[in-house]
């Protein structure tokens, strides 16, 4: 299995994060233990402080599954306070990955969304979903 550490070195050097800057702690900590967590197949849950790089994790790990670089099916639920944090994630992972797989649509297929009206995963079965805490909550507790 490619490691997490080198999906994430290419990310950066193939210009998905618009910083353009590797982060030794996502690197050296954050990403190793996600990783230990997904070759355990464990439910990881990645929780931090803004600015120390959720969203990378989640990239990282998406571009990896649609690589076909992890050797079992894994999938991705981003969840986050607002819809309109929800639109700002969703975007900038669309973005990111097109720049590095060259084909937008295949990226918007990839990363859905599910809130509200917006239905693009019915029940969180995308690859990588992005949602809201009360929508995440109703689909899981089924209420």
């Amino acid at each position: 299995m490619l490691r997490l550490r080198e999906v994430y070195s290419e990310l950066v050097s193939r210009g998905f994060f618009e910083s353009g800057e590797r982060r030794e702690f996502l690197e050296e900590v954050a990403l190793e233990a996600v990783e230990r967590g997904v070759r355990s197949r464990r439910l990881v849950v990645v929780r931090a402080p803004p600015g120390i790089g959720k969203t990378a994790i989640s990239a990282t790990l998406a571009t990896s599954i649609s690589a076909g670089l992890l050797e079992e099916y894994l999938q991705l639920i981003h969840v986050v306070p607002t819809r309109t944090l929800v639109e700002d994630l969703r975007r900038g992972i669309v973005e990111g990955l097109s720049r590095v797989i060259g084909d937008e649509k295949l990226a918007e297929r990839l990363v859905v969304r599910q809130y509200g009206l917006a239905h693009e995963a019915p029940h969180l079965s995308g690859l990588f979903v992005v949602t809201t805490y009360d929508t995440y909550f109703y689909n899981t507790v089924k209420l």
